[in-house]
């Protein structure tokens, strides 16, 4: 993929799902991947993304891509929406747990591909 891929929100379904959940909070993550390593990233993702699905709290779950700026490198973001904190945190649980018994580490995985990541917690802008 040599073009960047432009990705929407559609807004009106997420301003429907804000009314029902004032409180919400967003997970976003963005990672840069070697294109090399991008189908087993991938694959890891939906695992997890999967088991998010699970849980509960979980309003809105998406993975997206874009080329990246060069073709050896791909950028994936995750977008997970969280009914509240208490939500985000006991999902934080559950997933070390899903980890631990797996005997994932997903931080081993990431450095061994040369994958790295920025991780964030946002909050739905008042007004």
């Amino acid at each position: 993929m040599n073009a960047t891929v432009q990705h929407q929100i559609d807004t009106t379904a997420h301003e429907a799902m804000a009314a029902r959940s004032p409180s919400s909070i967003f997970r976003i993550d963005t990672f840069a991947c070697p294109r090399v390593h991008q189908s087993a990233f991938e694959d890891r993702l939906a695992i997890i993304h999967g088991y998010f699905d699970t849980l509960p709290g979980c309003l809105y779950n998406r993975v997206v891509l874009a080329a990246g700026e060069n073709g050896d490198m791909v950028k994936i973001a995750t977008i997970v929406e969280w009914r509240d904190r208490q939500a985000l945190d006991a999902a934080k649980s559950a997933v070390g747990a899903f980890y631990a018994k797996s005997g994932f580490d997903p931080a081993t995985f990431m450095a061994e591909r040369g994958i790295t990541g920025v991780f964030g917690v946002f909050h739905p802008v008042e007004g």
